[in-house]
């Protein structure tokens, strides 16, 4: 599939806001991070005839931005120590971790909000992206507030149910991570 240029933009619309965003939370910087993420599909491109499976272009693509983010992280230090002297932050493997798995949960969350039932998603977006109250939003849609309540409320109903499998998994690799860490 990646061999041909819709392959490509398949992955790109797949990963790209994903791995931007795991790109600014190591570096800090939107537009190196847009950069970084463009840059590993140019790579990807480059490197098509490698791939046969998703997952290990998916693989791939973090390690990728990672060791990208983390020459950048280099780069920035070699200059600021030669400039004025001044230490930047160490790269640090367990904060790349956390990172990833922020990132990808994320990605599942969004991914789950829009399998919900468009009225729902509607509802729900609004409250808690919107910052819209049950009035504002019923009259935006012409509908009651007991129906926004009914709505929203749904929406939460159905989240939790999806995502309590991620929530658990969090939980223990939160765990985990602290066990590193106190390592």
């Amino acid at each position: 599939m990646l061999g041909r240029e819709e392959g490509l933009d398949h992955f790109f619309h797949l990963y790209y806001a994903p791995l931007t965003y795991f790109a600014f939370k190591l570096l800090g910087d939107q537009y190196q991070a847009e950069e970084i993420a463009a840059e590993a599909f140019i790579k990807l491109w480059n490197n098509k005839e490698k791939f046969t499976a998703e997952g290990s272009i998916k693989s791939w693509l973090y390690t990728s931005v990672r060791n990208a983010a983390v020459d950048h992280l280099r780069k920035v230090k070699r200059l600021r120590i030669t400039e004025s002297g001044l230490q930047t932050v160490a790269y640090n493997e367990q904060s790349v971790l956390h990172h990833m798995i922020e990132t990808e949960t994320i990605q599942n969350i969004i991914k789950t909000l829009e399998l919900l039932p468009p009225g729902c998603r509607q509802v729900f977006k609004m409250f808690y992206f919107g910052g819209k109250s049950f009035e504002e939003i019923a009259r935006e849609l012409n509908l009651s507030p007991h129906t926004v309540r009914n709505q929203k409320a749904r929406a939460v109903r159905m989240l939790k149910a999806k995502l309590t499998p991620l929530v658990l998994l969090l939980t223990a690799t939160s765990s985990v991570l602290k066990m590193l860490q106190s390592l």
